[in-house]
């Protein structure tokens, strides 16, 4: 008999093993935790080094080329990528690392949706064929700097993709990229490591040489600008922001994402309608 002292009951064994199973499910929470904060504070660290820099350029540059390489969406690491938070893996967080790289912090990029640009829109050129080959110039009017771009070619069938140039609006550091997609269109994308502008105001920014007859079509038209916002384009239309919302009614179609992989109907972010015609148009959904 305990006198002033209440007795207590002896631990077991099994209560003992109970017990520890909280404090390691408490453990691993606080673990889990530390570490999306930690992922948190590595915005831009595409290759999970812990650091920022060119090789996270690059790593974002392959990227865009391919969105197979891409991060699931909903992940830490796809959240870290898509710095200027539209959903979507592009040129805006190319310029974002770009900017952190040159300055250290990420104040050099703009979160917030870019508005309507006024006075902005792209065109396409087609010289006269020789010997069965033509070249088309993408020319740029605009108002805002822009610093980087990515633009997806449909080719008809019968012609060849046969190469593409900047022109000499790019920087010394601008460098040109291309890669075929999944969906048989072809990705161009360009940019700077040091954060140069295309120089101007009008006039071609990209030749593109085709060999074979026929019309290219441009779609997924986007330009990064030097606070890394995202500008949407269409041939012979003015620049919107990336996060305009628009709707489809049309029955016969097929969704893609902005990665080109074929979806089941509309998904947040980018989305590609192409319809049996052989027509595109392009959905952004919040």
């Amino acid at each position: 008999m305990y006198v002033g002292n209440e007795a207590k009951d002896v631990t077991s064994d099994a209560d003992y093993e109970a017990q520890m199973e909280v404090v390691n499910a408490i453990k691993q929470e606080i673990a889990d935790l530390a570490t999306a904060g930690d992922n948190i504070g590595l915005r831009g660290d595409a290759n999970e080094d812990t650091k920022v820099n060119v090789l996270d350029y690059q790593k974002v540059v392959n990227m865009i080329l391919d969105p197979t390489q891409q991060p699931e969406e909903e992940t830490n690491l796809f959240a870290n990528i898509d710095i200027n938070q539209n959903d979507i893996i592009e040129v805006g967080d190319l310029t974002a690392i770009v900017n952190y790289i040159l300055t250290g912090d990420w104040q050099g990029y703009a979160a917030a949706r870019s508005m309507n640009a006024e006075g902005e829109s792209i065109a396409m050129n087609v010289s006269p064929m020789e010997q069965g080959k033509q070249r088309i110039a993408v020319s740029l009017a605009n108002v805002s700097d822009y610093t980087a771009f990515q633009m997806d070619m449909v080719l008809p069938e019968g012609m060849t993709f046969v190469g593409a140039s900047l022109s000499n609006r790019a920087g010394e550091s601008h460098k040109l990229y291309s890669r075929t997609q999944l969906d048989g269109s072809i990705r161009v994308l360009a940019s700077s490591i040091k954060g140069e502008t295309f120089s101007g105001n009008e006039g071609a920014v990209l030749y593109i040489d085709v060999e074979g007859a026929g019309n290219v079509e441009l779609v997924n038209i986007l330009f990064s600008d030097v606070n890394a916002q995202t500008h949407l384009f269409t041939i012979g239309g003015d620049a919107t922001g990336i996060n305009n919302v628009s709707t489809f009614e049309s029955l016969k179609q097929q969704v893609y994402d902005f990665g080109g992989r074929l979806v089941k109907g509309l998904k947040k972010g980018m989305n590609i309608i192409r319809r049996n015609d052989g027509s595109t148009d392009k959905v952004i959904v919040k």
